[in-house]
Protein backbone atom coordinates (compact mmCIF):
# COMPACT_ATOMS: atom_id res chain seq x y z
CA UNK A 1 0.00 0.00 0.00
CA UNK A 2 2.58 2.75 0.68
CA UNK A 3 4.85 1.70 -2.71
CA UNK A 4 1.44 2.11 -4.12
CA UNK A 5 1.10 5.58 -2.27
CA UNK A 6 4.01 6.61 -3.80
CA UNK A 7 3.52 5.72 -7.06
CA UNK A 8 0.38 7.63 -7.18
CA UNK A 9 1.96 10.64 -5.70
CA UNK A 10 5.03 10.38 -8.70
CA UNK A 11 1.94 10.13 -11.26
CA UNK A 12 0.31 13.25 -9.73
CA UNK A 13 3.39 15.55 -9.51
CA UNK A 14 4.49 14.33 -13.01
CA UNK A 15 1.02 15.24 -14.21
CA UNK A 16 0.32 18.50 -12.88
CA UNK A 17 3.93 19.64 -14.25
CA UNK A 18 2.89 18.46 -17.55
CA UNK A 19 -0.69 20.49 -17.53
CA UNK A 20 1.42 23.36 -16.04
CA UNK A 21 4.27 23.52 -18.52
CA UNK A 22 2.39 23.13 -21.53
CA UNK A 23 -0.34 26.19 -20.54
CA UNK A 24 2.47 28.43 -19.91
CA UNK A 25 4.71 27.20 -23.03
CA UNK A 26 1.49 27.86 -25.03
CA UNK A 27 1.14 31.44 -23.79
CA UNK A 28 5.32 31.96 -23.51
CA UNK A 29 6.95 30.75 -26.84
CA UNK A 30 6.74 33.79 -29.30
CA UNK A 31 7.08 30.46 -31.88
CA UNK A 32 3.92 29.96 -32.02
CA UNK A 33 2.35 32.98 -33.02
CA UNK A 34 -0.87 34.88 -32.09
CA UNK A 35 -3.15 32.17 -30.37
CA UNK A 36 -7.11 31.28 -31.01
CA UNK A 37 -9.90 33.21 -28.62
CA UNK A 38 -11.00 30.31 -27.65
CA UNK A 39 -7.55 28.51 -26.71
CA UNK A 40 -7.68 30.49 -23.33
CA UNK A 41 -11.01 28.23 -22.68
CA UNK A 42 -8.63 24.99 -22.67
CA UNK A 43 -6.24 26.35 -20.49
CA UNK A 44 -8.95 27.50 -17.76
CA UNK A 45 -10.72 23.75 -18.02
CA UNK A 46 -6.70 22.30 -17.59
CA UNK A 47 -6.33 24.57 -14.40
CA UNK A 48 -9.64 24.67 -12.31
CA UNK A 49 -11.45 21.47 -13.38
CA UNK A 50 -8.97 18.98 -14.27
CA UNK A 51 -6.37 19.64 -11.33
CA UNK A 52 -8.83 19.56 -9.02
CA UNK A 53 -10.05 16.41 -10.07
CA UNK A 54 -6.72 14.77 -10.87
CA UNK A 55 -6.00 15.75 -7.04
CA UNK A 56 -9.45 14.21 -5.77
CA UNK A 57 -9.01 10.53 -7.57
CA UNK A 58 -4.78 10.69 -7.03
CA UNK A 59 -4.05 12.37 -3.23
CA UNK A 60 -7.39 13.68 -1.44
CA UNK A 61 -9.75 10.75 -1.79
CA UNK A 62 -6.96 7.98 -0.61
CA UNK A 63 -6.44 10.14 3.04
CA UNK A 64 -8.52 13.64 3.05
CA UNK A 65 -11.95 14.79 3.42
CA UNK A 66 -13.47 15.65 -0.24
CA UNK A 67 -13.50 19.94 0.97
CA UNK A 68 -9.35 19.60 0.14
CA UNK A 69 -10.93 19.52 -3.41
CA UNK A 70 -11.66 23.79 -2.85
CA UNK A 71 -7.93 23.90 -2.26
CA UNK A 72 -7.14 22.36 -5.10
CA UNK A 73 -9.68 24.74 -7.38
CA UNK A 74 -7.37 27.80 -5.45
CA UNK A 75 -4.12 26.87 -6.72
CA UNK A 76 -5.79 26.24 -9.85
CA UNK A 77 -7.27 29.71 -9.66
CA UNK A 78 -3.66 30.98 -8.99
CA UNK A 79 -2.17 29.24 -12.03
CA UNK A 80 -4.46 30.59 -14.03
CA UNK A 81 -3.93 34.04 -13.06
CA UNK A 82 -0.13 33.76 -13.10
CA UNK A 83 -0.02 31.59 -16.32
CA UNK A 84 -2.42 33.39 -18.61
CA UNK A 85 -1.93 36.92 -19.70
CA UNK A 86 -4.30 39.12 -19.08
CA UNK A 87 -5.19 40.25 -22.46
CA UNK A 88 -6.64 36.68 -22.94
CA UNK A 89 -7.87 35.76 -18.93
CA UNK A 90 -9.90 39.11 -19.15
CA UNK A 91 -12.08 37.35 -21.99
CA UNK A 92 -13.10 34.30 -19.47
CA UNK A 93 -13.33 36.64 -16.46
CA UNK A 94 -16.81 35.18 -16.16
CA UNK A 95 -16.05 31.65 -16.12
CA UNK A 96 -13.51 32.13 -13.29
CA UNK A 97 -16.26 33.68 -10.75
CA UNK A 98 -18.22 31.31 -11.70
CA UNK A 99 -15.76 28.80 -10.40
CA UNK A 100 -14.84 30.72 -7.32
CA UNK A 101 -18.82 31.05 -6.00
CA UNK A 102 -18.45 27.69 -4.76
CA UNK A 103 -15.34 28.56 -2.94
CA UNK A 104 -17.03 31.60 -1.40
CA UNK A 105 -19.22 29.55 -0.13
CA UNK A 106 -17.01 27.30 1.47
CA UNK A 107 -15.29 29.91 2.55
CA UNK A 108 -18.48 31.27 4.43
CA UNK A 109 -19.34 27.75 5.91
CA UNK A 110 -15.49 27.70 7.61
CA UNK A 111 -15.98 31.10 8.73
CA UNK A 112 -19.18 30.37 10.53
CA UNK A 113 -17.59 27.20 12.18
CA UNK A 114 -14.79 29.07 13.01
CA UNK A 115 -16.51 31.56 14.93
CA UNK A 116 -18.42 28.77 16.97
CA UNK A 117 -14.89 27.78 17.69
CA UNK A 118 -13.89 31.13 18.88
CA UNK A 119 -17.30 30.97 21.13
CA UNK A 120 -16.10 28.08 22.80
CA UNK A 121 -12.49 29.45 23.13
CA UNK A 122 -12.42 30.34 27.21
CA UNK A 123 -13.52 26.20 27.66
CA UNK A 124 -10.82 25.27 25.87
CA UNK A 125 -8.33 27.69 27.57
CA UNK A 126 -9.32 27.08 31.09
CA UNK A 127 -8.55 23.47 29.71
CA UNK A 128 -5.04 23.96 28.94
CA UNK A 129 -4.34 26.46 31.95
CA UNK A 130 -5.05 23.26 34.01
CA UNK A 131 -3.47 20.82 32.27
CA UNK A 132 -0.31 23.16 31.87
CA UNK A 133 -0.16 22.83 36.15
CA UNK A 134 0.54 19.09 36.32
CA UNK A 135 2.17 18.59 32.74
CA UNK A 136 5.42 21.01 31.00
CA UNK A 137 4.72 20.02 27.45
CA UNK A 138 3.24 22.70 25.71
CA UNK A 139 2.36 20.39 22.51
CA UNK A 140 0.58 17.58 24.61
CA UNK A 141 -1.43 19.99 26.65
CA UNK A 142 -2.61 21.89 23.64
CA UNK A 143 -3.69 18.65 22.20
CA UNK A 144 -5.09 17.27 25.28
CA UNK A 145 -7.42 20.25 25.42
CA UNK A 146 -8.49 20.12 21.69
CA UNK A 147 -9.61 16.02 22.62
CA UNK A 148 -11.17 16.93 25.62
CA UNK A 149 -13.22 20.09 24.12
CA UNK A 150 -13.71 19.75 20.80
CA UNK A 151 -13.06 15.82 20.57
CA UNK A 152 -12.44 15.08 16.39
CA UNK A 153 -12.51 18.39 15.16
CA UNK A 154 -9.61 18.17 12.39
CA UNK A 155 -9.83 22.08 12.26
CA UNK A 156 -8.57 22.46 15.63
CA UNK A 157 -6.21 20.20 15.13
CA UNK A 158 -4.29 21.75 12.26
CA UNK A 159 -4.58 25.29 13.94
CA UNK A 160 -3.03 23.52 17.64
CA UNK A 161 -0.37 21.95 15.58
CA UNK A 162 0.67 25.84 13.83
CA UNK A 163 0.11 27.05 17.17
CA UNK A 164 2.63 24.63 18.39
CA UNK A 165 4.76 25.57 15.73
CA UNK A 166 5.05 29.39 15.95
CA UNK A 167 5.38 28.46 20.14
CA UNK A 168 8.39 26.60 19.91
CA UNK A 169 10.32 28.11 16.77
CA UNK A 170 9.94 31.94 18.27
CA UNK A 171 8.88 32.25 22.08
CA UNK A 172 10.47 28.79 23.67
CA UNK A 173 14.73 29.35 23.64
CA UNK A 174 14.60 30.62 27.11
CA UNK A 175 12.72 27.57 28.30
CA UNK A 176 13.54 24.79 30.40
CA UNK A 177 11.94 21.28 31.60
CA UNK A 178 10.85 21.43 34.05
CA UNK A 179 9.21 18.38 36.17
CA UNK A 180 7.54 18.15 39.51
CA UNK A 181 6.48 14.53 39.26
CA UNK A 182 8.25 11.03 37.83
CA UNK A 183 10.95 10.84 35.52
CA UNK A 184 12.16 12.66 32.16
CA UNK A 185 14.22 10.29 29.25
CA UNK A 186 16.00 12.52 26.73
CA UNK A 187 16.57 10.61 23.44
CA UNK A 188 18.74 13.10 21.22
CA UNK A 189 21.92 13.77 23.26
CA UNK A 190 23.72 10.84 22.20
CA UNK A 191 22.56 11.18 18.70
CA UNK A 192 23.39 14.07 15.60
CA UNK A 193 19.67 15.03 14.94
CA UNK A 194 20.64 17.87 16.34
CA UNK A 195 23.43 18.88 14.06
CA UNK A 196 21.31 17.43 11.10
CA UNK A 197 18.38 19.73 11.49
CA UNK A 198 21.00 22.64 12.11
CA UNK A 199 22.63 21.06 8.44
CA UNK A 200 19.52 21.69 6.82
CA UNK A 201 18.89 24.52 8.35
CA UNK A 202 21.89 26.46 6.99
CA UNK A 203 21.08 24.51 3.53
CA UNK A 204 17.36 26.26 3.43
CA UNK A 205 19.20 29.70 4.09
CA UNK A 206 21.54 29.23 1.51
CA UNK A 207 19.03 28.02 -1.06
CA UNK A 208 16.25 30.70 -0.30
CA UNK A 209 18.48 33.96 -0.74
CA UNK A 210 20.22 32.14 -4.02
CA UNK A 211 16.95 31.04 -5.91
CA UNK A 212 14.76 33.69 -4.31
CA UNK A 213 17.36 36.20 -6.69
CA UNK A 214 17.64 33.72 -9.49
CA UNK A 215 13.52 33.29 -10.04
CA UNK A 216 12.48 37.08 -9.17
CA UNK A 217 14.46 37.56 -12.30
CA UNK A 218 11.98 35.11 -13.94
CA UNK A 219 8.94 35.62 -12.15
CA UNK A 220 8.44 38.26 -9.12
CA UNK A 221 5.41 36.23 -8.12
CA UNK A 222 6.92 32.53 -8.21
CA UNK A 223 10.20 33.90 -5.99
CA UNK A 224 7.45 35.31 -3.17
CA UNK A 225 6.12 32.09 -3.19
CA UNK A 226 9.04 30.13 -2.82
CA UNK A 227 10.26 32.79 -0.13
CA UNK A 228 6.90 31.89 1.69
CA UNK A 229 7.24 27.94 1.79
CA UNK A 230 11.20 28.21 2.87
CA UNK A 231 10.59 30.80 5.54
CA UNK A 232 7.87 28.04 6.87
CA UNK A 233 10.62 25.53 6.42
CA UNK A 234 13.11 27.43 8.61
CA UNK A 235 10.35 27.88 11.18
CA UNK A 236 9.73 24.59 11.06
CA UNK A 237 12.95 23.03 11.63
CA UNK A 238 13.94 25.67 14.41
CA UNK A 239 10.57 24.64 15.59
CA UNK A 240 11.58 20.58 16.10
CA UNK A 241 15.34 21.55 17.41
CA UNK A 242 13.45 23.07 20.27
CA UNK A 243 10.62 20.25 20.61
CA UNK A 244 12.91 17.70 20.93
CA UNK A 245 15.12 19.57 23.35
CA UNK A 246 11.92 20.41 25.30
CA UNK A 247 10.01 17.40 25.03
CA UNK A 248 11.63 14.26 26.68
CA UNK A 249 10.34 10.77 27.32
CA UNK A 250 8.48 11.07 30.66
CA UNK A 251 7.44 8.87 32.88
CA UNK A 252 4.69 9.04 36.16
CA UNK A 253 3.76 6.22 37.88
CA UNK A 254 0.59 5.98 35.88
CA UNK A 255 1.59 7.11 32.85
CA UNK A 256 4.21 6.80 29.79
CA UNK A 257 4.69 10.32 27.46
CA UNK A 258 6.33 9.47 24.48
CA UNK A 259 6.46 12.29 22.28
CA UNK A 260 9.28 12.98 19.75
CA UNK A 261 9.93 16.63 19.22
CA UNK A 262 6.46 18.06 17.55
CA UNK A 263 5.44 15.71 14.56
CA UNK A 264 4.20 12.27 16.42
CA UNK A 265 3.47 11.09 20.09
CA UNK A 266 1.52 8.85 22.35
CA UNK A 267 0.49 8.31 25.68
CA UNK A 268 0.91 5.03 26.85
CA UNK A 269 -1.35 4.22 30.23
CA UNK A 270 1.54 1.57 32.14
CA UNK A 271 -1.18 -0.59 32.79
CA UNK A 272 -1.18 -1.37 28.69
CA UNK A 273 2.44 -2.42 29.13
CA UNK A 274 2.69 -5.65 28.32
CA UNK A 275 6.35 -6.32 28.07
CA UNK A 276 9.18 -3.91 27.45
CA UNK A 277 12.64 -5.20 26.21
CA UNK A 278 15.84 -4.89 24.12
CA UNK A 279 14.77 -4.73 20.15
CA UNK A 280 16.22 -7.46 18.19
CA UNK A 281 14.67 -6.79 14.88
CA UNK A 282 15.91 -4.76 11.65
CA UNK A 283 16.46 -0.53 11.78
CA UNK A 284 13.96 -0.77 8.65
CA UNK A 285 9.95 -1.54 9.34
CA UNK A 286 8.54 -3.97 6.86
CA UNK A 287 5.73 -2.28 4.86
CA UNK A 288 3.22 -4.22 7.73
CA UNK A 289 4.78 -2.84 10.63
CA UNK A 290 4.69 0.25 9.09
CA UNK A 291 0.80 0.32 9.97
CA UNK A 292 0.98 -0.64 13.67
CA UNK A 293 4.64 0.46 14.88
CA UNK A 294 5.40 3.66 16.52
CA UNK A 295 8.88 4.29 15.91
CA UNK A 296 9.75 6.85 18.25
CA UNK A 297 13.73 7.76 16.76
CA UNK A 298 14.73 11.35 16.04
CA UNK A 299 16.91 11.45 11.92
CA UNK A 300 20.71 10.67 12.60
CA UNK A 301 23.65 11.86 10.40
CA UNK A 302 22.78 9.88 7.65
CA UNK A 303 19.20 11.96 7.75
CA UNK A 304 17.46 8.32 8.45
CA UNK A 305 15.79 7.15 11.97
CA UNK A 306 18.42 5.11 14.16
CA UNK A 307 18.19 1.19 14.69
CA UNK A 308 15.63 1.46 18.17
CA UNK A 309 17.36 0.04 21.59
CA UNK A 310 13.67 -0.61 23.29
CA UNK A 311 10.63 -2.49 22.13
CA UNK A 312 7.48 -1.79 24.24
CA UNK A 313 4.63 -4.29 23.38
CA UNK A 314 1.16 -3.41 24.14
CA UNK A 315 -1.96 -5.12 25.19
CA UNK A 316 -4.15 -3.25 23.01
CA UNK A 317 -3.83 -0.81 20.21
CA UNK A 318 -3.76 2.48 21.54
CA UNK A 319 -3.82 6.43 19.51
CA UNK A 320 -1.18 7.86 17.79
CA UNK A 321 -0.97 11.78 17.13
CA UNK A 322 0.42 12.78 13.99
CA UNK A 323 0.98 16.78 12.67
CA UNK A 324 -2.36 18.32 11.50
CA UNK A 325 -4.92 16.14 13.55
CA UNK A 326 -3.79 12.87 12.15
CA UNK A 327 -3.56 9.76 14.09
CA UNK A 328 -3.62 6.08 13.65
CA UNK A 329 -3.33 2.98 15.96
CA UNK A 330 -0.12 0.98 17.31
CA UNK A 331 0.44 -2.14 19.16
CA UNK A 332 4.16 -1.75 19.62
CA UNK A 333 6.73 1.29 19.94
CA UNK A 334 10.45 0.91 19.07
CA UNK A 335 12.42 3.99 20.82
CA UNK A 336 15.72 5.34 21.70
CA UNK A 337 16.74 6.88 24.87
CA UNK A 338 20.12 8.12 26.17
CA UNK A 339 19.36 5.87 29.13
CA UNK A 340 18.17 2.75 28.33
CA UNK A 341 19.37 0.65 31.16
CA UNK A 342 17.89 3.54 33.41
CA UNK A 343 14.47 4.17 31.42
CA UNK A 344 13.75 -0.08 31.20
CA UNK A 345 14.65 -0.95 34.87
CA UNK A 346 12.05 2.25 36.23
CA UNK A 347 9.22 1.06 33.96
CA UNK A 348 9.76 -2.68 35.50
CA UNK A 349 9.39 -1.08 38.76
CA UNK A 350 6.48 0.63 38.07
CA UNK A 351 4.62 -1.76 36.89
CA UNK A 352 6.12 -4.66 38.74
CA UNK A 353 7.70 -6.30 35.58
Amino acid sequence: MIRLAKKRNIVYLILIFIILTANYLLYHLPILGVLPDNVVVGSIIDLLIVIPLLSYFLIIRNKYSIKYVAIAVLAGYGAAKLIIPHAHLSQVDFLLYLVLVPEVIVLFVELFILFKLIKTLPILINKFKSLKMTNPFFKMNLQDAIETTHHGNRLLSILATEISLFYYAIFSWRKNIQITNGECFTYHKKTSTIAVHIMLLHAIVLETIAFHLLIHQWNPYVSYVLLLVNGYSILFILAEIQAIRLTPFWLTNKKLYLYVGQTKGMTIPLTEISEIKEYQGLAKLSKADTKTVFKATVADMELEPSKPQLEVILNNPIKLYLMYGMTRKVDRVLLNVDDPKKFIDKIKQYINL
